[in-house]
């Protein structure tokens, strides 16, 4: 997912306002997700069934030119994943 994005725009949910001010000052920022499993019938039908989760974001003024990514190991139940993160 790609777009921009501003801290400072009031009111907070002026959310196409905020977009179009962040556009103005090209204030870019972009996500990717990926989920992976290794049976997708097993992991809808069984409850204990993991999946994992790795990503990316990149915040202009935020985030280090290159992004963060970060990778989340969890089963359906999110209560508690264990997350890594590094910055490249």
């Amino acid at each position: 997912m790609r777009g921009y994005v501003i801290a400072e725009h009031q009111p907070t949910d002026d959310f196409a306002g905020a977009e179009e001010a962040a556009e103005k000052v090209n204030n870019k920022s972009e996500f990717t997700v990926t989920i992976s499993m290794d049976n997708l019938d097993e992991f809808l039908n069984d409850p204990q069934h993991n999946a994992s989760a790795r990503g990316s974001i990149r915040v202009d003024g935020l985030t280090r030119p290159r992004g963060c990514r970060s990778a989340v190991a969890s089963s359906t139940s999110l209560r508690r994943p264990r997350i890594r993160t590094s910055a490249t």
